[in-house]
């Protein structure tokens, strides 16, 4: 059989005048890079949670190659993600803790903060409020201002005062 020869290199020059231009060869040409999947498992109903998604979307409308996955309606399996394949996750801390939605080899971040401050049993990297400090900036605040009587009124829900 006849050696192969490269088609690009048989082919001449296109002429200066003409205009038209060779596609690079193969070898020259990048292949596609993957989108980067994040799944986002955060309750719409939660306004810290739906301003996370927000920020996100921001990123994403900014910025090539990602591919976002959020259904405020689906319930989320391990075998959801698994399915799905994701780069990353970023849950709620409420949805973490009754889910426990992290893969093996997977990044995962939790955020949001709970009542209780068991964040950090999750076992992966949590974004929360430091609400003590928050209270104090507060408190400064109304204070700078000539405040000498304030109450914060939050919390549990289920406590009667709320």
């Amino acid at each position: 059989s006849p050696p192969a020869t490269n088609l690009w290199s048989s082919l001449p020059p296109p002429a200066e005048s003409s205009g038209l231009r060779l596609p690079p060869p193969p070898s020259k040409i990048r292949p596609m890079t993957r989108l980067k999947r994040i799944a986002l498992l955060l309750e719409s109903d939660m306004a810290f949670d739906r301003a996370i998604a927000r920020g996100v979307g921001d990123y994403v409308h900014t910025h090539k190659g990602w591919l976002v996955m959020m259904d405020p309606v689906m319930e989320f399996t391990v075998e959801t993600l698994r399915h799905w394949e994701p780069d990353g996750i970023i849950s709620s801390v409420n949805l973490a803790r009754r889910g426990g939605l992290c893969l093996p080899g997977v990044p995962a971040v939790v955020v949001g903060s709970s009542n209780d401050g068991q964040e950090q049993s999750l076992g992966v990297p949590v974004i929360s409020s430091n609400h003590l400090e928050i209270g104090r900036m507060a408190a400064r605040y109304f204070i700078s201002k000539g405040f000498k009587n304030f109450a914060f009124c939050g919390g549990l829900e289920s406590g009667g005062w709320c």
